[in-house]
């Protein structure tokens, strides 16, 4: 044999190792790809998650603002703590509403107040992990409210119910 078949013998070898590499990377760069494709994004945890930012931290719902206007974020008035607020802080479209119901305590457990928007979909809440239909969300904050020109700490417990589309 000469010299010149060595060579294209040993070309061809490294040419199928080539080859193989590329089709594993190919197939790693697909499935990767396919997985991150079918991998569902869950909304309605973002949405609620943005319904609280916007309970604590909206000029239109519970914060209260100092004598120049400044906002004070996570400071709830007790005077704008109501329904009405409430319905102004979310301006849902008529078919898309939420259940939601806050409960102000102070540090000692005792509640304040509380509101309720959407009663007949809040109430839901009792079968939420049992009926597909429903999507809910429960969470207690820190926050500091002021009655009074006094400001002092509390929990709020936030209950969110949805009915899925």
């Amino acid at each position: 044999m000469n010299k010149i078949g060595i060579w294209k013998e040993f070309e061809m070898i490294q040419m199928l190792f080539y080859a193989f590499m590329m089709i594993a990377v190919s197939l790693i760069i697909i499935v990767g790809f396919g997985i991150g494709i079918k991998n569902e994004v869950d909304i309605s945890q973002i949405e609620k998650g943005i319904a609280e930012y916007r309970l604590l931290n909206s000029p239109d719902c519970f914060i209260i603002s100092d004598n120049n206007g400044l906002l004070i974020r996570g400071t709830i008035n007790l005077s704008k703590f109501n329904e009405q607020h409430l319905k102004e802080c979310f301006n849902y479209p008529e078919g898309k509403v939420m259940g939601l119901k806050l409960n102000l305590k102070n540090l000692n457990g005792d509640i304040l107040k509380t509101i309720e928007m959407n009663q007949q979909l809040s109430s839901q809440r009792l079968v939420c992990g049992h009926n597909k239909d429903y999507s809910c969300y429960s969470d207690r904050k820190y926050i500091l409210y002021d009655e009074n020109g006094i400001t002092q700490g509390g929990f709020l417990d936030i209950v969110m119910v949805k009915k899925n589309e």
